[in-house]
């Protein structure tokens, strides 16, 4: 295999390359050896586990031992008893220790890739720490878990099965948990195991208090808008002890009466409906609008809800009340989508959770069609996520007093992250009721073309929530550092970087080195002749500032993101190094690498194309640089690319006529 197809095979299996990573550090410590405790199913009873233990010469339960729960038919890494022993040992606390884990399988079953008839690890299942909803809603603990002996023999006392024994550990205390963040066990089948195993079997059974909801909707200007959420709100929502109360920071009179209208006609509609309109002319801002709404409310219970939601099935709202009334529970969620397109019979997911990255809060999942199971349920059963939207949100009223409501400092992002923020660490557990669906209409371009002024607030704000809790920049619990910290990443991916997501540093050509360039020549005929015609150069984006980076600095970087081939050849023997020219001056050049990246949309397009047969091997002809601009002189410049194609002497240079400013 040349250099091309493993790099080509590299960067469509980036677990793998992640897993050569952390095998250089693993291996170190072995040597201690725990009891062994092999089981079939959550539901496996704990006596009988442990008798056949005791039976292959084990021993008695010694209330000081560690024993070590492993799912069968599969298989611990060398580091797993070392790393589980260590756990305990440095936290006499510590009831229940559980790690991430992955499976075998063909390179088709696991990467979609032609299967070599090998067997190759993959689908990593990178957990959260201890999640007590997630638990009652499926056994996510999965295939390796420890407690200590005095914990194990009460369960066996008492009959518990290894569900029960996991609920009893943890006993709804995190401290008393350990999430071990790496890859300790491999299943030897992808199909072996259901990953929702064991779903509901710990749930409750749905108690919902009957206690008044008020429901808080900020709105301005929007009467049209606010009418279909409400009117969707009272004809199709189940749960019907709530009440309304609609904050506007100063509606014109036209859009006020309207209100007025709407309000009217409802009350009307649903007798004895109390709804309340304060208006009140002021700048907006989101948290001191929810604020005043929730001094007014009357309710138990507030669910702060945006004028552009729409409900869709009856039980959402008792849904999300019976997980806020649970004492240790702070803010409920709900899942968003996006307005349906015309023809489908799927949703696309808008929210689904709030994941604080490398990169700062981010919605996950977000743009993916619901369908199916979306790592490991995200999308189908209850989760604990560190922050949920404020777009729909409910918390018991006593709580929300508690932790101070809304941040007023932050007018108009991230309030609802901060409110998440101070409730986890006051001990609560933020959730998203998957099975409570609004339509959320917020377009799906949006943010791509926000202005320039309300991209720096937005990073002005972010700035000031990290500035209120810098222990929590970059870190969540509920999202694993294995995962893809430094972009926009909705989906749960490996965070692995190839050479091409690390900064590169430009060099400015000598002068002499700019003269052996080769030209760019005008003439279609010369162009013809030299092969500059089958030159394909696509630069899709250039950005200074907000990069996304694995060093989370955003201060003075910029990246440039495209592609580029040479039609008729061989491009996995093409090398290329990206050229930045000043505009006012042609002499001066600077040179920065240009590393493979995976571009499969490209590779498809050409597959498609009449030059498929003499265009080889394509995949792999992104581009993508991030470099500092403090390493340029300030100025305007040119982008392009220089290039040779194997064996060939001359060189090919392209200028792409986008420019960047730095």
């Amino acid at each position: 295999m040349g250099y091309y197809e493993e790099e080509l095979f590299a960067q469509k299996t980036p677990y793998l390359q992640w897993l050569k990573e952390q095998e250089k550090y693993s291996g170190a410590h072995t040597g201690k050896k725990l009891c062994r405790l092999p089981f079939c199913s959550c539901e496996d009873k704990v006596i009988d586990i442990a008798e056949a233990a005791i039976h292959r010469g084990v021993g008695g339960i010694e209330d000081k031992a560690v024993y070590l729960f492993e799912r069968k038919d599969g298989e611990l890494s060398k580091d797993a008893e070392y790393e589980i022993w260590e756990a305990f040992r440095q936290n006499k606390k510590v009831q229940l220790v559980y790690a991430d884990e992955d499976y075998l399988g063909g390179l088709d079953e696991l990467y979609g890739l032609e299967d070599d008839g090998a067997l190759y690890r993959g689908e990593p299942w990178f957990k959260p720490d201890y999640s007590p909803d997630t638990l009652s809603a499926f056994f996510y603990i999965g295939s390796i878990f420890a407690v200590r002996g005095a914990i194990l023999r009460e369960a066996v006392e008492k009959g518990l099965n290894l569900y029960e024994l996991v609920c009893l550990s943890a006993d709804m205390d995190r401290e008393k948990v350990v999430h071990i963040p790496k890859v300790l066990y491999t299943n030897n089948s992808l199909s072996g195991v259901s990953e929702l195993e064991g779903r509901g079997l710990m749930a409750d059974e749905g108690y919902v208090p009957d206690e008044l909801v008020s429901v808080i909707i900020p709105s301005r200007d929007n009467s049209k808008v606010l009418g279909k959420c409400l009117d969707t709100l009272t004809e199709i929502t189940s749960y019907k002890n709530y009440e309304l109360i609609i904050v506007d920071n100063g509606s014109k009179n036209e859009e006020k009466a309207a209100v007025y209208g709407l309000t009217g006609r409802l009350k009307q509609k649903n007798n004895g409906l109390n709804i309340e309109y304060i208006w009140r002319e002021m700048p907006f801002n989101f948290s001191v609008m929810c604020n005043i709404g929730a001094r007014m409310a009357n309710g138990k219970y507030l669910l702060f809800l945006n004028d552009d939601t729409e409900i869709i099935e009856p039980e959402w709202l008792k849904n999300m009340l019976s997980s806020a009334a649970l004492s240790h529970v702070g803010a409920v969620g709900a899942k968003l989508y996006y307005p349906r397109e015309e023809n489908s019979d799927s949703y696309l997911i808008q929210h689904i959770g709030i994941a604080n990255m490398g990169i700062g809060p981010a919605h996950k999942l977000s743009g993916l069609e619901d369908s199916g199971s979306l790592y490991h349920g995200h999308n189908l059963v209850t989760y604990d996520m560190l922050a949920v939207t404020g777009a729909c949100m409910m918390i018991q009223k006593a709580k929300f007093d508690a932790a101070g409501g809304f941040d007023e400092e932050l007018a108009v992002a991230y309030n609802d992250v901060e409110l998440c923020f101070r409730l986890y660490k006051a001990g609560y557990y933020n959730l998203v009721r998957n099975d409570a669906r609004l339509v959320h209409c917020e377009s799906l371009s949006r943010g791509s073309d926000d202005s320039a002024e309300k991209r720096e607030r937005l990073s002005e704000e972010k700035q000031m929530l990290y500035n209120k809790y810098p222990d929590m920049e970059g870190t969540d619990p509920f999202y694993s550092p294995n995962l893809v910290q430094w972009k926009r990443d909705v989906k749960y991916n490996t965070g692995y970087l190839y050479f091409c997501d690390n900064e590169a540093l430009p060099v400015r050509l000598a002068d002499d080195i700019i003269r052996t360039l080769p030209r760019a020549h005008k003439n279609k005929l010369i162009r013809r002749m030299t092969g500059e015609n089958r030159i394909m150069l696509t630069i899709d984006e250039i950005k200074t500032g907000d990069i996304e980076t694995p060093h989370y600095c955003t201060e003075r970087l910029a990246s440039i993101v495209g592609w580029y081939l040479i039609r008729g050849k061989d491009n996995a023997c093409v090398e290329k190094a990206l050229l930045l020219k000043k505009t006012d001056n042609n002499s001066h050049i600077y040179i920065l690498p240009v590393y493979p990246q995976l571009r499969g949309d490209v590779s498809e397009m050409i597959e498609n194309s009449e030059d498929s047969d003499r265009t080889k091997n394509t995949e792999l002809c992104g581009i993508r640089v991030i470099f500092n601009c403090m390493a340029l002189v300030e100025g305007s410049y040119e982008i392009g690319i220089v290039a040779t194609a194997g064996n060939e002497r001359r060189g090919y240079i392209k200028w792409s006529g986008c420019t960047i400013d730095i």
